[in-house]
């Protein structure tokens, strides 16, 4: 194994600035991660930064699989959407992929989070 790696990195650990459930999207810097743990502001917990997980969409959305998604930090309170974005403050494009087809009225869509080409809003 090489001297110099630190881990898989499929995980990271943030320091938080608000409260979160786990489950909860969370924008990190110039990506989104998942709340693997709850935690109030000044907590350290760890987030996870890959694999495939359900997360909250626009339910008047339809998506195929295979989609880009785009995480609107404005949209009902946090959510994935497939509609191109001019990043806002918050925002986080090009974070995951459709991991399945979702139909309108769906609260939840399960998403491969790819982060790494990401566009991110700034203030």
């Amino acid at each position: 194994m090489a001297k110099n790696r630190v881990q898989n990195g499929d995980r990271i650990t943030v320091t938080l600035t608000g409260t979160v459930a786990s489950g909860d999207p969370i924008r990190i810097g110039d990506m989104l991660g998942v709340c693997l743990t709850d935690g109030v502001s000044g907590d350290d917990i760890a987030c996870a930064v890959s694999q495939v997980h359900n997360l909250p969409k626009l339910s008047t959305e339809t998506y195929t699989q295979g989609d880009v998604l785009h995480f609107d930090a404005s949209a009902e309170g946090g959510t994935v959407t497939a509609v191109t974005l001019t990043p806002a403050s918050g925002d986080v494009a090009d974070f995951g992929i459709a991991w399945e087809a979702s139909s309108a009225g769906a609260g939840n869509i399960a998403v491969k989070l790819v982060n790494g080409t990401n566009a991110v809003g700034t203030a």
